[in-house]
């Protein structure tokens, strides 16, 4: 069984066919995702099922924080032990950190990164807030492991590794 936790409705990007839109930005109350957590072995249990996989969604999930993310899947770890317990996540990328990298490596979560294809039609549709484009800064060296720098800068000021 999934669950598709919606963590915000909140995203750092201006996609140009986002379904958010303009949207009041909203996060998930831990409580909400405790109570959750807390109906699952009932449900797997009606079910006859073992094993559950928990999805962080958003917006962009990334902006619910590192301290609320770890402190949520500590949560689900614990109440759901005797269950096969996985998580994953959808994420445009751009906030990955080495503080998030580890989070999930530690909760053993697979990520999923959101890419539009080629860098052009990538930053045509695919822009921070503020308009700028995102296509190398998405996963950056954190996640390339690269120690050669590809003269590329980011909105934030960090420069990331990428080809074209």
């Amino acid at each position: 069984m999934q669950f598709i936790v919606k963590a915000t409705t909140a995203c750092n990007f201006q996609c140009v066919y986002c379904s958010e839109g303009d949207r009041k930005e909203e996060f998930l109350a831990e409580d909400v995702f405790c109570k959750l957590v807390d109906e699952i072995p009932s449900l797997l249990e009606r079910k006859g099922e073992r094993s559950v996989g928990i999805l962080w969604h958003g917006g962009e999930p990334l902006l619910w924080g590192h301290d609320r993310l770890a402190r949520a899947m500590e949560y689900a770890e614990k109440k759901l032990a005797d269950y096969a317990l996985h998580f994953t996540m959808q994420t445009n990328g751009y906030l990955l950190d080495e503080a998030f990298l580890e989070l999930f490596k530690r909760h053993s979560v697979q990520v999923g990164v959101s890419l539009d294809g080629y860098e052009e039609m990538h930053d045509r549709n695919r822009p921070t807030r503020d308009g700028k484009p995102t296509f190398f800064c998405r996963v950056g060296e954190h996640t390339t492991h690269s120690k050669g720098g590809s003269g590329r800068q980011c909105p934030d000021g960090s420069e990331h590794s990428g080809s074209r």
